[in-house]
């Protein structure tokens, strides 16, 4: 069985799947150019991708699922589908490829006209891609974002192949737009910088500068916790002044003060704080209430790192799982694999699907304009070693290396596949990039990756997690060594590579470190320039060397140079 899944909103993109098994899953935005590319216009290139990469005939397509987003809106244009698709049916049919003219648009011609079009609720597919990729039989799943369709939060219980959305979950929480509002009080972070989904990221790493205070931890819980009503008013934060007497006595407005402020700083600090355990506290009746030990967490407000920590931490649970691609990008992965599932009469964890394949982070496009397949390299090849001992050597100087090799990563954050690698024991090393590659903000932290075998000597963590979707501390003793690494409070986020086989190349890498400086740990960021999408074509590889301080690029066992 092959199916299409889309996603057409903010993040759009597309994923073909055969029999279960994730074919190709395309980021519009890696296709255009364009950081959350947005709209059905973004579809037809992305959508062909997986088709012409994966060797798959179009009119071979059993079916196609939207997820439905708030551009789409097929729920409120077609209110008769939604029991459909808020029970376990999870589907509800709009129609057929040949009779709906904005779906044929995609541009794909071969397709055959009878070819059905469902769709799917947006935190459904959220929770299923989740599921797939996290290999549970039983979970409790907490999707939260911005704001979906018909929901900013919702839960389910996954039982026996049958995913049941928790009704009185439903918005208890309305955390996304909520905390995106905080960009908006300071100068750093605008519209004429930063996309707006970018907010809540660049947010992110300033909280660990502030002070958190229990009055104004209370009336953030309190904030999060309010209605509907009251939350659509973050839309329009203008001429609005907010929290007037809870950290200084004139409250904030739209950019009305500086990341270097304190008492925007306590604010912050205490609204992640807030934000830890009004999450906690919900996922931890529920999963008390339905008696599962396994907790699954998505949509884009699960990549919030120190929220995944405190989940991490309670009581009771003896697995959690989060997503690579919690946002939106990951929605049509979700929408492909609840087709999959359920037109193939089978769980959406497919048991039959080894556990090291579904959590696979790999699971993009090669390089588009290359000419090689992207082939995994050959381990047992000299002159494969050769090239990647190069590499370790640059890092071992000091240097910065763009590492580009097979398939690009899922996901905003890039784990080894299209990184920008750089000595983590060089002390001006965080300036450097950011002021001559990255362009970022001063207080936006950079992430370590280490071998699981090595993670334990410089970082203390309990459960260390391949995504860079939770921090660690850095021990004391490594904290003036690996310093561009750690961040303020001593955190770092890091990403373990479990073992060898999860990433022959970067594993040879990082043990070639080790073995030269005593060091096993690299820094680790995305491969792109300030405010555009993480590369994936031949020609951003040779505009990154011609406008960057990068030494040279890695592509997939060879060595680029600039001219």
């Amino acid at each position: 069985m092959i199916v299409l899944g889309l996603q057409r909103g903010h993040d759009a993109g597309a994923c073909l799947m055969r029999d279960g098994h994730v074919l190709c899953a395309v980021e519009a935005e890696r296709v255009h150019r364009i950081k959350h590319a947005d709209g059905p216009g973004t579809i037809p290139q992305c959508a062909q991708l997986p088709f012409d990469q994966c060797g798959v005939r179009p009119e071979d397509i059993d079916g196609i699922v939207i997820s439905d987003s708030f551009r789409d809106r097929i729920e409120v244009a077609l209110p008769h589908i939604c029991p459909d698709l808020h029970s376990t049916k999870l589907l509800g049919s709009i129609g057929t490829y040949g009779a709906l003219a904005e779906v044929s648009d995609i541009g794909i011609a071969d397709i055959p006209k009878d070819t059905p079009v469902l769709a799917a609720c947006h935190h459904a597919c959220h929770a299923a891609g989740a599921i797939y990729m996290s290999d549970f039989d039983n979970a409790l799943v907490y999707v939260y974002d911005g704001w979906g369709v018909c929901a900013a939060t919702a839960a389910y219980i996954y039982r026996e192949g049958k995913l049941l959305r928790i009704e009185d979950s439903v918005d208890k929480l309305l955390i996304g737009w909520r905390y995106e509002l905080l960009a908006s009080f300071i100068v750093e972070i605008n519209d004429a910088n930063t996309k707006k989904y970018d907010f809540a990221g660049k947010l992110m790493g300033l909280n660990s500068l502030g002070t958190p205070c229990a009055e104004a931890i209370a009336h953030m819980k309190s904030w999060l916790r309010m209605g509907f009503d009251e939350y659509q008013t973050t839309w329009n934060a203008a001429g609005k002044v907010w929290f007037a007497g809870l950290v200084n006595e004139e409250g904030f407005s739209l950019d009305s003060t500086s990341a270097h402020d304190p008492a925007f700083q306590s604010l912050l600090a205490s609204l992640q704080v807030a934000m830890n355990e009004v999450v906690c506290e919900e996922i931890a009746e529920l999963r008390a209430r339905f008696d599962t030990r396994n907790v699954i967490v998505t949509g884009g407000c699960a990549l919030n790192i120190m929220t995944n920590d405190a989940v991490e931490a309670l009581d009771g649970i003896d697995q959690v799982f989060i997503p690579p691609n919690a946002n939106d990008g990951g929605l049509a992965m979700g929408a492909a694999v609840i087709c999959s599932a359920y037109g193939m009469e089978r769980e959406l964890h497919f048991p039959g699907i080894a556990r090291r394949e579904k959590r696979d982070p790999f699971k993009g496009p090669f390089l588009i304009g290359s000419a090689g397949s992207g082939a995994e390299p050959d381990m047992a090849d000299a002159t494969q070693l050769a090239v990647l001992d190069q590499v370790a050597e640059a890092l071992c100087s000091g240097g910065i290396v763009g590492f580009v090799q097979g398939r690009i990563e899922v996901g905003p954050r890039a784990l080894g596949h299209r990184s920008l690698l750089a000595d983590a024991t060089s002390a001006d090393m965080r300036d450097v990039i950011n002021k001559k590659i990255k362009l970022r903000e001063w207080w936006r932290p950079f992430a370590p990756v280490v071998r699981g075998e090595d993670a334990d000597d410089y970082f203390i963590t309990s459960n260390p997690c391949p995504y860079m979707l939770r921090t660690a501390e850095v021990r004391e003793e490594w904290r003036d060594a690996l310093k561009p690494v750690v961040h303020f409070d001593n955190s770092a986020r890091l990403q373990v590579l479990e073992d060898e086989e999860s990433d022959p190349a970067l594993w040879y890498v990082l043990s070639e470190l080790k073995r030269h400086t005593g060091i096993g740990v690299c820094l680790n960021t995305s491969l792109n320039i300030g405010g555009r999408p993480i590369l994936n074509s031949r020609e951003e590889i040779f505009e990154f060397l011609e406008n960057t301080a990068v030494d040279f690029m890695y592509v997939d066992g060879e060595i680029l140079t600039r001219p």
